[in-house]
């Protein structure tokens, strides 16, 4: 029916509506648990190559604004370390540092492929030595990749624009990424040794630099034995840190479903649709914080005259 005072439209609710209201809240319930279930799984998808797919832990809200605020402390920690052991000072230097300088390694990516790798490790609480053959082989694979571009730029883009858009690298196709490099001259490797030094190495700067992880000893009983091992954790700050932001983006990531009662009327770009509508929901989608701004001062009739 029609209110004669502002000509707006009333509806008048019936027990098939209140049923339906009922209906719809469920509906946007489950849409939240959803998506919940989606973001937590997720985090459980396995990482399969040095960086990991898209979902890894590091690719993640959390883990991404983690690695944006650790990374020039790391980079500088690296770059400390390269340039007190270059300077020739009384002590024995690190065999990381001749494997990494023979390579003209630069810390910025170093401390990007250590943090990425140790963010994904640490949450999961990997052996030590099993999390610095990643950081390792990472390392080394942009190492190898570097000296490919040095020595062929043209063949070297060209690999790029072939795995441009893949969340992973399978190992068949690694090795043949590898026999190509080997075939152009490439000729930097590093045995599985070398490999764990300069893992282990870069996770102990990234350790000092940030306090985002620790090397655990992990007591385990296996039978009557007891089995003793370094677990790369983060530390119990950073894991509720970051348990906490993952709850408040599981409430960010609903799956919507289709509505069974007339969506709510938008009266801002932001209130309206869903009975309850998720954090963040937005009537226009729009990366512009300027652009929202303006949005939000501008009138929304229900309806607009002809």
């Amino acid at each position: 029916m029609i209110d004669p005072t502002d000509g707006q439209s009333i509806r008048t609710i019936t027990i098939t509506d209140v049923d339906l209201i009922e209906v719809q809240q469920d509906l946007e319930a489950e849409s939240r648990a959803l998506g919940k279930a989606r973001y937590r799984n997720k985090r459980n998808a396995p990482w399969i190559d040095a960086i990991g797919p898209s979902s890894d832990e590091a690719s993640l809200p959390p883990g991404r604004a983690m690695l944006r605020r650790t990374l020039k402390p790391t980079a500088d920690a690296i770059r400390a370390f390269l340039v007190d052991a270059k300077s020739g000072r009384a002590g024995r230097r690190h065999a990381a540092f001749d494997l990494l300088d023979q390579a003209q390694a630069e810390p910025e990516p170093l401390a990007y492929l250590t943090l990425r790798c140790a963010i994904q490790a640490g949450a999961r609480e990997v052996r030590a030595q099993g999390a610095a053959k990643t950081v390792g082989n990472a390392v080394l694979d942009h190492l190898r990749a570097e000296e490919f571009a040095r020595l062929n730029p043209e063949g070297a883009e060209g690999l790029q624009r072939s795995l441009a858009g893949r969340a992973m690298v399978s190992q068949k196709r690694q090795r043949a990424i590898e026999a190509i490099q080997d075939a152009e001259g490439v000729a930097l490797n590093w045995s599985q040794h070398e490999l764990v030094t300069v893992g282990l190495k870069l996770i102990e700067l990234a350790i000092e630099a940030t306090g985002l992880f620790e090397l655990k000893l992990i007591q385990t009983n296996v039978g009557k034995q007891i089995r003793r091992e370094r677990r790369l954790c983060l530390t119990e700050a950073m894991h509720d840190w970051l348990e906490t932001q993952h709850e408040r983006c599981e409430l960010l990531d609903p799956i919507p479903l289709p509505m069974v009662v007339p969506p709510c009327p938008w009266t801002t770009p932001t209130d309206g649709g869903y009975l309850t509508p998720p954090i963040g929901t937005r009537l226009v989608g729009s990366h512009s914080r300027a652009y929202g701004d303006e949005l939000s001062s501008v009138d929304m009739p229900s309806s607009i005259g002809r």
